[in-house]
């Protein structure tokens, strides 16, 4: 017959850890710690985050975040791709992306990060957006996207963080983009 008496209970052992559980008898492995960011030029400095997600996070610059694709089909197959270029996760929480100085279009929600060498992709007029891993897996979902189209004859996107902006021309002839940095 059957001992009931050796039956193992799978779960994390470990008094320390915050998901500690008396009746478990074998440590599967899924123990979680609390920890702090302790990185001063990190935006959450001090902050607690979860062994499996700990990371602190730094605001994003325009020397390493980039506009990488853009979609100008003149009609809603619209798309903007920005690319975190660095190994650290970084926040566009309070940017702003337009096609005109404005920059009235879109202002990127609360929570708005990048993963390392993740990116973000916003479709015209939809009413969530993805940011992806640097392996193309969904890493979160993000409220809004821009909805002022990209005209298929050329246009222009402005990617602000409301000192800087990032200003792209669209070339309705190549298909490609120019990069032009400028002062906000």
């Amino acid at each position: 017959g059957l001992d009931y008496n050796s039956c193992e209970i799978f779960g994390c052992t470990d008094s320390l850890a915050l998901n500690f559980n008396n009746s478990n008898t074998y440590d599967d492995g899924s123990c979680q710690y609390e920890f702090l960011c302790q990185d001063s030029l990190a935006i959450n400095y001090q902050t607690s985050v979860f062994q499996n997600d700990s990371y602190c996070v730094y605001s994003c610059d325009f020397q390493t975040t980039i506009i990488s694709e853009v979609n100008a089909s003149g009609s809603g197959g619209d798309f903007i791709e920005i690319h975190n270029n660095t190994n650290n996760f970084c926040s566009i929480e309070n940017y702003m992306i337009d096609d005109s100085y404005n920059l009235s279009d879109y202002t990127f929600p609360e929570n708005s990060i990048l993963p390392p060498y993740g990116y973000w992709i916003g479709y015209e007029d939809q009413t969530q957006s993805s940011v992806y891993d640097s392996l193309g897996n969904s890493f979160l979902e993000v409220e809004g996207s821009f909805s002022s189209g990209i005209s298929a004859n050329g246009d222009s996107i402005f990617f602000s963080n409301s000192i800087d902006t990032l200003f792209i021309i669209v070339n309705e002839i190549y298909s490609d983009l120019s990069l032009n940095l400028e002062s906000a």
